[in-house]
């Protein structure tokens, strides 16, 4: 018999790298993804809830989202790598990796406890497992058959010896707050639709909702396709409120392209590149204040999650992604129409060399005020779409009878009469001249 060279890596190196390059709030929505990910897969069709809690002590977080069965927990849950990813449901997880480093990176003393309606487990990791080198099992330190009694089934871990960086940031003021708010956004479609309740610190989340705010002379439009197994829904519209005063407010505003996958609202509010504002051709312009009016959603659905275009954190596209590459044509092609009206639409604002994002907000805001009357506002499934974005007649005819006039005159003679007409750029100079020409020459106005 051969003498054999031991190939284990340390249990230290093991947890220092699996847990270096992810921060403890993406460990915690790992965590919330694998409750999540239960309530898919089991099906569940009545409202659950996820419970998370923290101090400098201990983490804490359960769920009633159908509990892990002793099978996989035996043979799966702990093990690096999904074992058969052809049996996924319509879930974020793909990797096999987010419970093991989530849980390392917080603590090093895990107490796990489940019940799926048919049998009790509980298990243990602390430093003796830790110190035991050549032993990388873990023994069940309890089971039996169910102890539901009438309960949801559920899991619950909980995590002592805490982190030094985990206990920091769990004592920090802002980072509760910062988690709520992260987590109202990203899980928005679970809370809205009394899916799951999410509660963290004893304090209940309320869903971020994307609302569609349109009238009939702007009607949102929307494209589904199935591409590669993947369910694809594309919805633009020009909203109808002004996003300026909602800035002042503080009010989030979801601005450009907002992307859920499989339920979870991935990309929020992006204007990049990697949502097709690049400037080239076959894509989209480059963004400027002239679109803040256009609203992108795109709802991709499948039951095969790796094959969702989404990064290893989970917060934006992955660029490589086939079905990716395939998604930023059709959003482009589906946004095109409306980008362009709007490009049209404020030709002249953005023209104007100066103070140029003010006469746009200006712009828009007029417009708004005149459409505000007939605003109809409903959620993203209720909405009435039609298939293809067709201008406002009435701006059709504006955008033929309006023209642009320019001219070029010495800069101290423009300050001077700026400041007599008291205006701000040179635009309203322009536009102020010439209406005291018109009416001084008692010109009537022609509509």
């Amino acid at each position: 018999m051969p003498e054999t060279v031991s190939f284990y890596p340390t249990k230290k190196l093991f947890i220092e790298v699996l847990t270096r390059d992810i921060s403890i709030r993406d460990c915690i929505f790992d965590l919330l993804d694998n409750s999540v990910d239960s309530y898919t897969r089991h099906n569940v069709v009545d409202t659950r809830q996820i419970v998370v809690s923290f101090d400098s002590a201990s983490f804490s977080i359960k769920d009633n989202c159908g509990g892990i069965s002793k099978k996989e927990l035996l043979s799966e849950v702990f093990r690096l790598g999904v074992v058969d990813t052809a049996t996924q449901a319509k879930t974020i997880g793909i990797y096999g990796i987010g419970l093991k480093r989530s849980i390392f990176k917080i603590g090093t003393n895990i107490v796990l406890e489940t019940d799926d309606g048919s049998d009790y487990c509980k298990l243990v990791i602390d430093d003796d497992w830790l110190k035991a080198e050549d032993n990388w099992a873990i023994p069940l330190s309890e089971t039996s058959t169910s102890r539901l009694d009438g309960h949801k089934p559920y899991t619950h871990i909980n995590i002592t010896a805490i982190r030094e960086e985990a206990r920091d940031l769990f004592v920090a003021p802002f980072f509760d707050a910062a988690l709520r708010k992260n987590a109202s956004i990203y899980y928005s479609w679970f809370i809205n639709e009394r899916e799951i309740d999410f509660v963290i610190n004893q304090e209940k989340i309320p869903g971020y909702e994307i609302r569609v705010r349109a009238s009939d002379d702007y009607k949102p439009v929307r494209h589904q396709e199935n591409f590669d197994g993947v369910d694809i829904q594309i919805m633009c519209w020009i909203d109808l409120t002004d996003v300026e005063e909602k800035r002042k407010r503080l009010e989030r505003v979801e601005v450009g392209w907002n992307v859920f996958m499989n339920k979870r609202l991935i990309v929020l509010g992006d204007t990049s590149e990697l949502s097709g504002w690049t400037g080239e051709r076959q894509y989209l312009p480059r963004y400027h204040p002239i679109f803040n009016q256009f609203r992108g959603i795109v709802l991709l659905s499948t039951e095969e999650p790796y094959k969702l275009p989404v990064n290893t954190l989970k917060n934006n596209f992955n660029p490589e992604s086939k079905v990716y590459q395939h998604l930023l044509t059709k959003m482009c092609e589906v946004a095109r129409p409306l980008v362009n009206y709007l490009s049209e639409k404020y030709e002249r604002s953005k023209k104007r060399m100066d103070n140029t994002e003010a006469t746009v907000t200006r712009d828009i805001k007029d417009d708004v005020d005149e459409q505000r009357k007939h605003l109809k506002e409903s959620t993203l499934t209720k909405a009435e779409y039609v298939t293809q974005f067709v201008p406002p007649p009435a701006e059709e005819k504006r955008r033929r009878t309006d023209t642009t006039i320019q001219y070029t005159k010495q800069k101290s003679r423009v300050a001077l009469v700026k400041k007599i007409l008291d205006v701000n750029s040179n635009w309203q100079v322009g536009s102020e001249t010439f209406e005291y020409f018109w009416d001084g020459e008692g010109l009537d106005d022609i509509k």
